[in-house]
C-alpha cells in the first residue's frame, strides 16, 4: 500500500509537474529503476505529452508569448523616441523596421490564438460522448456514487443547451 501512495505523487510529479525521474528519485526516495517500470507500466509519457498538448496550455504559452513581444514593443518605442530627439534618422529606421516585425509577430500569434480558441470548444454531441463514456464507468466503479451524480449531468447539458 505505501507504494501505491508513492506511485500516485511519482505519477503527479511527472505528469502534471513536469519533473524527471531523477528528481522524483530524490524527492520521494524510490529508485529510478522502479519510477522506470511505473513509468513505462502506466503510459506516463503519453499523460505528459496530452497534458502539454492541451488547448488551456498552449493558449497560455501564447499569451506568454505576446506578452514578451509586448514588452519589446514598449522598449522600441522609448528607443524610437530617443533616437528622434537626438535626430539620427539611420538609428529611426532601423527601430521602424524592429517595431514592424514585433507588431506582426503580436498580429500573427493574435491569429493562432484567435484560432485555437475557437477550436477548443466541443459540440454538444462531444460532450454527452464524453459524458456518456465517463459516467458509465463511474457506474459500473460505484453505483450508488453514480445516482448521486445524475442531477448534476442533466444541470450540466442542460448549461451546454444555453
Amino acid at each position: 500500500m505505501a507504494k501505491d501512495k508513492e506511485r500516485t505523487i511519482a505519477r503527479t510529479y511527472f505528469t502534471e509537474l513536469g519533473k524527471t525521474c531523477k528528481e522524483i528519485s530524490a524527492l520521494i526516495g524510490v529508485s529510478e529503476q522502479t519510477l522506470g517500470a511505473w513509468r513505462a507500466k502506466e503510459a506516463w509519457d503519453d499523460i505528459r505529452a496530452a497534458r502539454m498538448s492541451r488547448v488551456s496550455v498552449r493558449t497560455d504559452n501564447i499569451r506568454q508569448i505576446i506578452n514578451g513581444l509586448a514588452e519589446q514593443r514598449i522598449e522600441l518605442d522609448a528607443k524610437l523616441k530617443n533616437a528622434e530627439t537626438k535626430g539620427d534618422p539611420e538609428v529611426v529606421a532601423k527601430i521602424l523596421q524592429k517595431i514592424s516585425a514585433v507588431d506582426d509577430g503580436v498580429s500573427k500569434w493574435n491569429k493562432t490564438l484567435e484560432n485555437l480558441t475557437k477550436e477548443d470548444k466541443p459540440s454538444i454531441s462531444e460532450h454527452i460522448t464524453v459524458m456518456e463514456h465517463i459516467f458509465d464507468k463511474l457506474r459500473k466503479f460505484d453505483e450508488k456514487l453514480y445516482l448521486a451524480t445524475i442531477d448534476f449531468q442533466e444541470h450540466y447539458i442542460q448549461q451546454l443547451t444555453c
